[in-house]
C-alpha cells in the first residue's frame, strides 16, 4: 500500500513538473513573462527538479549534492554582497523568496546544474583525479547556455556590471570557473557517484535552451550543440582508440 502510494505521487510530482515545464515556455513566448498568478511557478520547477535528482541519487550521493547546493548558496550571497567573485548583480522576484538577496531556489539550481557536470565527466570517463581541472571549464560552458535565458526572457536577475556577452561580464564566467574547483574537489575527495538522475538534470537545461530558441538567442544555442557534439566525439574517439590499443594488444600476445 505505502508503495503504491509513494508510486502515485512521485507520479503526480513528475506531472506537475511536466507541466512547469511546458507552461513555462509558453507563457514566455505568449507573454514575455509568467502571470502575476504564477510567481511561484519558477521556484517551485527548481524546487522540484532538485527533490527528483535527489530521489534517484541514493541517500549517500543525495547528501553530498545538498551539501554542494548549500555551499553554491553561500557562494551567491558572498558574490551578491561583495560583488568579487561574479560582478555587480542583483537577483528579481521570479526565483522567489531568500536570503541576503539570493534565493532559497539557487540551492537547487547549483544542485542540478553540478550533477549534469558530474553526469557529462562520467560520461566521458575523466578519472576522478582530474575532476578538479575539467569540472569547472564543464560548468562555465554550462553558464554560458544558461544566462542568456535567465538574465534576457526569464529574468531572474539583473547585472548591473554589464559584457559583452548578453549583457553578462567576463568576469562572471571567471567567478564560476573559481567557485566550482572547491565542488569537484569535494566531489572527487568524497567518492561521489551518480545513479540516475540525467534526465531531470538534462530537462533544466533543455528548458533554458528552449526559451533560448524561443526568444532567438542564438550563441547560447549553438554553445549547447557544439558542446553536445564535442562530447559525443570525445567519447566515441577515445572507446576507438581504446578498442585498437586493446585489439593491439592481444595481437601481440
Amino acid at each position: 500500500m505505502m508503495q503504491a502510494a509513494f508510486r502515485i505521487a512521485t507520479f503526480l510530482v513528475v506531472f506537475l513538473y511536466g507541466i512547469l515545464w511546458v507552461g513555462g515556455i509558453t507563457s514566455s513566448v505568449l507573454w514575455g513573462e509568467a502571470p502575476a498568478s504564477a510567481s511561484w511557478a519558477a521556484p517551485a520547477f527548481l524546487y522540484i527538479s532538485s527533490l527528483l535528482l535527489l530521489k534517484t541519487s541514493g541517500v549517500r550521493s543525495g547528501l553530498l549534492l545538498l551539501v554542494v547546493g548549500v555551499y553554491g548558496f553561500g557562494i551567491e550571497i558572498l558574490g551578491l554582497t561583495t560583488g568579487v567573485l561574479f560582478g555587480d548583480y542583483k537577483y528579481t522576484a521570479v526565483l522567489g523568496p531568500g536570503m541576503f538577496g539570493v534565493p532559497y531556489a539557487l540551492v537547487s539550481s547549483w544542485m542540478v546544474v553540478t550533477a549534469f557536470a558530474v553526469f557529462v565527466l562520467v560520461y566521458l570517463r575523466i578519472p576522478r583525479k582530474w575532476w578538479v581541472a575539467v569540472g569547472p571549464f564543464v560548468m562555465v560552458i554550462l553558464d554560458l547556455i544558461l544566462e542568456p535565458a535567465a538574465t534576457g526572457p526569464m529574468g531572474a536577475w539583473i547585472w548591473e556590471s554589464t559584457g559583452g556577452y548578453y549583457g553578462v561580464p567576463i568576469n562572471n564566467f571567471v567567478g564560476w570557473f573559481i567557485a566550482s574547483i572547491p565542488i569537484f574537489t569535494f566531489l572527487s575527495l568524497s567518492r561521489y557517484s551518480h545513479r540516475d538522475g540525467l534526465h531531470i538534470a538534462a530537462s533544466v537545461l533543455l528548458f533554458f535552451i528552449a526559451l533560448s530558441v524561443a526568444h532567438l538567442l542564438w550563441a547560447p544555442v549553438f554553445i549547447a550543440l557544439l558542446f553536445v557534439g564535442l562530447t559525443v566525439f570525445w567519447k566515441r574517439f577515445r572507446e576507438t582508440n581504446l578498442g585498437c590499443e586493446s585489439a593491439f594488444l592481444d595481437g601481440a600476445k
